[in-house]
């Protein structure tokens, strides 16, 4: 009996040296910033993006990072213009063709866009082209046969797409005019993630 035991010890104790039915090892966990159950690596993601949330809130929120000139007043005030065109176009070819879901979806991006820009009109004490228009109805007169043409164009799904694409393509080479020279902060983060959002979408619609 006591040379059993003392084998059985023996396979034991080797036993705990190799790890062999121990616990699995449990990665930490605590409360992130929105208060769930995390591990530590998800943490210090969660507090990362927020950083990254709080950082772009202030490039939008705060006072004026710059000046523009007349020049860049204008075009600020045009990409307004632009992204309320293709919101309104987006919203028109998502009711005309259900089936393709980009239209909706990109429709809500583009509100999105139209909104950070009127924050900057806002901010630079700029009047909004856009304030109290319809939907397909424009200031400018070449903004509103623009958005008849295309809407015109619009005679399939595949033309659609190609509507899309040629809304992108402008929007794309607009911004990157745009963001020329500019040296006002705040608007100039705005174009870059409004090119970030265009470029997404031209993949979206095949260009």
């Amino acid at each position: 009996m006591k040379t059993h035991l003392k084998v059985t010890s023996t396979v034991l104790a080797a036993a705990l040296a190799a790890g062999i039915g121990a616990a699995p090892a449990v990665a930490k966990q605590g409360r992130g910033p929105d208060g769930q159950q995390c591990t530590a690596r998800e943490t210090a993601q969660k507090r990362v993006q927020q950083r990254g949330k709080k950082q772009r809130a202030r490039a939008v929120n705060s006072k004026p990072q710059g000046t523009l000139t007349t020049a860049q007043k204008r075009e600020l005030k045009a990409m307004a213009e632009e992204e309320k065109l293709a919101h309104d176009v987006y919203v028109a070819l998502a009711a005309q063709y259900p089936s393709a879901v980009q239209f909706s979806n990109i429709s809500r991006a583009e509100s999105r866009h139209l909104q950070a820009v009127r924050k900057m009109l806002n901010r630079y004490d700029l009047s909004d082209p856009t304030a109290g228009k319809a939907a397909g109805e424009f200031a400018t007169a070449a903004t509103q046969e623009l958005y008849n043409s295309l809407l015109a164009q619009a005679t399939s799904q595949r033309a659609a797409y190609d509507v899309g694409i040629t809304i992108e393509k402008m929007d794309i080479a607009d911004l990157k005019d745009a963001m020329s020279g500019l040296k006002a902060k705040d608007v100039k983060f705005v174009y870059s993630r409004l090119l970030q959002g265009s470029q997404k979408h031209l993949r979206a619609f095949g260009g």
